[in-house]
């Protein structure tokens, strides 16, 4: 109960609560499929909504825009946001290749559109500055690493569910509560790496738009891997490091 009364859990429960009746509404009217795309953005919006009200929000304005700041001493972070998930991808294809008779590649088609790609960094955008740049941020005042990440990543997961209904934004080849998981113990990942860049939003950014792209240009999924088993072992490698830094989170010094 303590999570939700906090002002990070009350935006938490907010945004998923406007976004599941939002997903309703589109699908009730039976509105064009991209109309679902303005759902993504909400994370985003609402914790500007949020930032502007006194008693919902414990950082002001101008705290939440450090969050964007670049130095030359994140620069490694950042670098390693943008490529963890291809890293992933190719120890997970190369495992299934092995032992299941997966498909693996070394190098991608990338014949994805521009506008797609940006389409994809866009929504990623929106979606960061709320689940690490707002939400993240307001919980760490009170909670620890673990409770933090576990918290943003239980919610996180659950406002895929409504797309996951719809055929938007949650893959439907896996079962969700594995695809939950995966979204649940990459949190973990996405917290450390906001941490470790001293707070820098463009992490968490570039990790979720890494990890799109990656299920766009690997065989990760069901059908491009041609086994399930490609997208099962990914979901357990995140879910080692995920332990790996929860476990180092207690070692180390952390600045929350």
């Amino acid at each position: 109960m303590k999570y939700v009364t906090s002002n990070g859990g009350i935006y938490l429960i907010t945004t998923l609560t406007i976004t599941a009746l939002s997903v309703l509404v589109i699908h009730q009217l039976q509105l064009d499929r991209s109309f679902y795309r303005y759902t993504v953005t909400l994370p985003g919006i609402l914790a500007l909504v949020f930032l502007f009200l006194p008693k919902l929000s414990n950082i002001r304005f101008p705290d939440f825009l450090r969050q964007f700041k670049v130095s030359g001493k994140i620069i490694k972070w950042l670098l390693l946001s943008l490529f963890l998930y291809t890293i992933l991808s190719y120890v997970a294809s190369a495992i299934s290749a092995i032992a299941f008779n997966g498909n693996f590649i070394w190098l991608p088609n990338f014949q994805i559109p521009l506008s797609k790609m940006g389409l994809i960094f866009v929504l990623a955008f929106f979606e960061e500055i709320g689940w690490r740049g707002f939400a993240l941020s307001q919980l760490l005042e009170k909670f620890n690493f673990v409770q933090s990440s576990l918290f943003v990543g239980v919610v996180w997961a659950l406002w895929h569910f409504p797309g996951y209904l719809v055929g938007f934004g949650a893959p439907n080849d896996i079962p969700f509560v594995v695809f939950s998981l995966w979204v649940i113990a990459s949190s973990f990942v996405f917290s450390w790496l906001y941490l470790k860049s001293n707070k820098s939003v463009w992490t968490a950014i570039l990790l979720h738009f890494g990890a799109n792209m990656t299920l766009q240009l690997y065989p990760i999924m069901p059908s491009p891997a041609k086994t399930s088993a490609t997208f099962y072992i990914m979901t357990l490698l995140v879910v080692g490091i995920a332990i790996v830094l929860s476990i180092k989170s207690k070692q180390f010094k952390i600045n929350y």
